[in-house]
This record gives structure tokens, sequence and C-alpha cells, in this order.
């Protein structure tokens, strides 16, 4: 992103944005983790799904703290680096947030249970995948 002819001022202003996106998604991560060690937890397949988001969320999240500073964005564009850090969000996080969602509401929409054998093998193929 920073290749594409903005001036200093520009670089240094979104570099500074967009860390100070991570300060939100950090109090939102110990918020999310403190409500699984204070709750009345019950171990099946959309609980574990919320952990792995947990997982690539914390992953993904680091991965996006180094591209947000701009010495390692310039030296790092057109890597690997960067396709990682966005599947790791788009294919990491957002998937398996919605896979979370909707083994969770699947008994309500659908009126007849899953399969938590293909519930947990989905899980373990998916994140294993990624």
């Amino acid at each position: 992103m920073y290749l594409v002819g903005l001036d200093h001022r520009s670089r240094t202003m979104y570099s500074t944005i967009t860390i100070m996106i991570s300060l939100p998604a950090t109090i939102k991560m110990v918020n999310w983790t403190l409500s699984l060690v204070n709750g009345a937890l019950k171990i099946d397949v959309p609980l574990l799904f919320a952990v792995s988001y947990l997982f690539f969320f914390t992953v993904a999240g680091f991965t996006g703290m180094w591209l947000s500073h701009v010495g390692l964005n310039v030296t790092m564009h057109d890597t690997f680096y960067v396709v990682a850090h966005f599947h790791l969000m788009l294919s990491g996080t957002a998937m398996v947030g919605l896979f979370g969602g909707f083994y969770y509401y699947f008994t309500a929409l659908f009126g007849i249970k899953y399969s938590r054998i293909f519930g947990y093998l989905h899980l373990i193929y998916y994140s294993g995948g990624n």
C-alpha cells in the first residue's frame, strides 16, 4: 500500500491509524478470552470454532502489525507474507467465525442436530488447511 506514490506524511498517517486499530482489537481479544475463562463452557463444535477464531485472529493481527509499519511494508511488498496475512484474515478468521455461527444456529435453523463427528472433522481439516 505504501508504494503507490504517497508522500511521507500520508505514509506516517496511514501507519499510525493502522497501529491505532490494533488497540480496540486487543481489547476485544482480552474480553473474549476472559469471557471464555469465566464462563460455564460446554465443549462442543461451536466453542472449538470460537477458540480457533481467536487463534487465527491473534496470528493475523500479529502479521498485520508488522505490515502496518512503513519500512517493513515496503520491504515486504509483493511477498508471500502479505498474501499469507490476507488469507489468514479472510479465510482463517472470517470463515471460521461464519462456520462457528453456522454450527451454533444449525439446530434452530433446520430443526435437526448436525453430526458432531463431521463437525469436528470439519474443524480439524479447515484449521489444518489454513
